[in-house]
């Protein structure tokens, strides 16, 4: 953590209060210092706010500050929220006994929103605009926090267009590279932040380590993915920001003095070659492997009021009939629901319970659909989600205890790669039934994540690609709108990075066996030798 723009030593009682702007620090860094309270509620992140140190006894911030706020699940509230355990648990706490004061606010975190409200004013730190002045597109909630006798104010809030976006494992939201812990505003789970949060373009960015940025291979990138070098300055580092957020293509930079230099592969690290400049990761890019985050159940309907009931059973018997993937054609629709136990553990060879979907289009209780089909990645064997543009949307929703689900399109896409310990890959497209323990075989790259369905029923699903995608190429054509023909998914020109080695579709119903390696990858593949060399 740096602090940057101390102009000074300010006296708070009897604690020290520097000056600084918390739109200095990095995206979500790790936050230590206690925030003047009249500054927290009237300051945005170009401001200087006065900051002191917590009590060495008792952990607490002296009267008139705050560490920041609690943060509150599944929204954006204040830009220093606390409360973050090691174990991704949210809690913050705070006693008092015979005079003597204790607080453990466990970890707090910068939350850079750099949201203009409808008046032009910047939202202030405190996560609020002023009273009706939020955007039409901005949602938001007024709620306060106690600190011993001090209320303290502050909002949350939500994009009226909302998904809710993240992972639902807690223990990725926060991050260590190079002994540095940080918060992963891809990982946080949380509704879509108001236009404008992130900057230009709707971007975060995380530094990832010093040096030049490198992908799950140690590549810099290569052919379509080349790095571009510019004279951009790159001193502050934020100032390579608005050109990689207005490039679609950009996934991050790194600030060498040379100027701002702009990378396209899905960034999972840096080179640590030097310390003289680091690279920094956008974390809400389009499907960059190193930020891969689950496909989210997407909201038809305003956002819920914070901490909403818990979603009723469907209850009652379901009726199931047998089936086998195996003997299902290559891009087939699928208008079932499969029993949850199945997806997570059975192949395609496997037979499995399936079950018609309820009134309201949703799976029952114990089942689902498939997995939303994730853009840029091989995942499930059974994906869902495709409108008929080509675009991907899956929405849930409750209302007085009637269920509604809108899946859109499910196709299977049967990729059948081989396991290590002679097994197959399971229908939820991990291999191995134990999370976070998967047996890919070597080369093959993966993501494992839990998600729920309307019934708050947990099932798994893995994302999978070929660990030399780089050079190999991409899979499939740029253009969404020829992935669905005459009902079905045309698999071969699904959009992907290169798929895992050793797949076959195996069974005995429709196209030939499918290769998930060098195979339907796109007519303008890049060369594999790298033109230029980083340090």
């Amino acid at each position: 953590m740096r602090f940057s723009t101390l102009v000074g030593l300010l006296t708070a009682g009897s604690a020290a209060a520097e000056v600084l702007k918390v739109g200095d620090f990095a995206q979500g860094a790790e936050f230590t210092k206690c925030i003047k309270i009249t500054d927290f509620n009237t300051k945005s992140l170009a401001d200087e706010v006065e900051v002191t140190d917590r009590a060495a006894e008792g952990g607490c911030c002296p009267e008139g500050y705050i560490p920041g706020i609690k943060h509150y699940n599944n929204y954006w509230g204040s830009m220093v929220i606390c409360g973050f355990k090691d174990d991704g648990s949210i809690a913050l706490s705070t006693s008092s006994s015979n005079g003597a004061k204790t607080c453990t606010y466990n970890k707090c975190y910068v939350v850079k929103m750099d949201i203009t409200c409808a008046d032009k004013s910047k939202m202030t730190l405190d996560g609020c605009c002023p009273k009706d002045q939020y955007t039409t597109d901005c949602k938001s909630y007024v709620k306060s926090a106690s600190f011993f006798k001090e209320k303290v104010g502050y909002c949350l809030s939500y994009q009226k267009k909302y998904k809710l976006e993240g992972t639902t494992e807690k223990t990725d939201d926060q991050v260590t590279v190079d002994g540095v812990t940080s918060l992963s505003l891809t990982n946080l789970k949380a509704y879509t932040v108001c236009p404008g949060g992130w900057g230009s373009g709707s971007a975060a960015y995380e530094l990832v380590g010093d040096a030049a940025c490198v992908d799950a291979a140690g590549s810099h990138g290569a052919g379509a993915l080349k790095f571009t070098k510019t004279t951009d300055a790159s001193d502050p580092h934020t100032n390579c920001q608005a050109a990689c957020s207005a490039d679609a293509t950009c996934t991050g930079y790194d600030n060498r003095a040379s100027g701002c230099l702009y990378y396209k592969i899905a960034i999972a690290g840096s080179n640590k070659a030097a310390t003289t400049y680091q690279c920094y990761k956008k974390v809400t890019a389009a499907a960059t492997p190193a930020a891969a985050a689950p496909a989210p159940t997407t909201g038809s309907s305003p956002a819920p009021e914070p901490a909403p009931a818990p979603a009723a059973s469907s209850g009652g018997a379901v009726t199931t009939s047998k089936y086998k993937f195996a003997d299902a054609e290559q891009g087939a629709a699928f208008d079932k629901c499969i029993k949850i136990s199945d997806f997570n553990t059975k192949t395609l060879d496997d037979e499995v319970d399936i079950a018609d979907r309820e009134s309201g289009g949703c799976c029952p209780d114990g089942f689902v659909p498939g997995a939303k089909y994730y853009t840029s990645y091989q995942g499930a064997q059974v994906v869902c989600g495709f409108k008929a543009d080509g675009t991907t949307a899956m929405s849930t929703g409750s209302s007085n205890g009637k269920k509604t689900c809108t899946y859109n399109s499910c196709y299977v896409q049967k990729q059948g790669l081989a396991c290590k310990e002679d097994t197959k890959q399971l229908l939820n497209g991990c291999c191995g039934a134990t999370a976070k323990a998967r047996t890919f075989k070597d080369g093959c790259m993966n993501y494992d994540y839990t998600l729920k369905t309307v019934y708050q029923n947990s099932y798994e699903y893995c994302l999978s690609y070929d660990k030399d995608y780089g050079t190999k190429g991409w899979s499939g054509t740029a253009e969404a709108t020829d992935d669905q023909k005459d009902g079905k998914l045309v698999v071969e020109n699904l959009y992907t990075y290169t798929p895992c080695e050793g797949g076959s579709a195996g069974g005995g119903g429709g196209d030939t066996a499918t290769t998930s390696s060098a195979v339907r990858v796109a007519a303008s593949v890049f060369g594999t030798f790298m033109i230029g060399i980083l340090a």
